[in-house]
């Protein structure tokens, strides 16, 4: 029988000068997908761009520090949500997606730590091979690229410009 995956709940912590962001987990066992984590505490807290904070990871009794790490919120996009359960009465309402990028180290306090950050270390991207970029769809090349430099190629740049950019990108990546 399989066990359904706890969520994580954080806890926001403001304090006069740093906001903080604590979050109680099971080493091994907890899988953190930090832009799922902190998307909701973004938002609910209204974070503003430039706005740093730590986030903290506790062990389930909240007694050991595990580990730390700096981060800032380095974009805010504003959109509209539309709800149409009612087609007479349309209910828009206003969006704030945040992004946040770690500004520093990940400090680990415990040597279990070790076990629960694996998914949080900077990786460099993989470098497919030329065959495999020649094989990708235009929409493939673009989502490959927005990984790569956080934005994706102008409108009516050829295929053959697209992978010679990401080839490119990915060489530098690697260094």
């Amino acid at each position: 029988m399989r066990q359904a995956k706890r969520v994580l709940k954080p806890q926001v912590i403001n304090v006069f000068d740093n906001a903080v962001i604590q979050v109680k987990c099971v080493p091994g066992e907890d899988e953190i997908d930090v832009a799922q984590l902190l998307g909701h505490s973004l938002a609910r807290f209204e974070f503003i761009i430039g706005m740093s904070f730590d986030l903290q990871f506790l062990s389930m009794d909240g007694t050991q520090l595990l580990a730390v790490r700096r981060y800032i919120v380095n974009e805010v996009k504003e959109r509209l949500h539309v709800s149409d359960i009612n087609h007479y009465q349309t209910l828009t309402k206003t969006v704030f997606d945040r992004k946040c990028a770690p500004i520093g180290d990940l400090v680990v306090f415990h040597e279990e730590g070790n076990l629960l950050f694996k998914s949080l270390e900077d990786e460099k991207p993989e470098k497919p091979n030329s065959s495999e970029l020649r094989d990708m769809s235009t929409a493939d090349l673009q989502s490959t690229m927005k990984k790569l430099r956080g934005s994706g190629f102008p409108m009516g740049t050829t295929k053959v410009a697209m992978v010679r950019s990401i080839r490119k990108h990915l060489a530098v990546a690697q260094e």
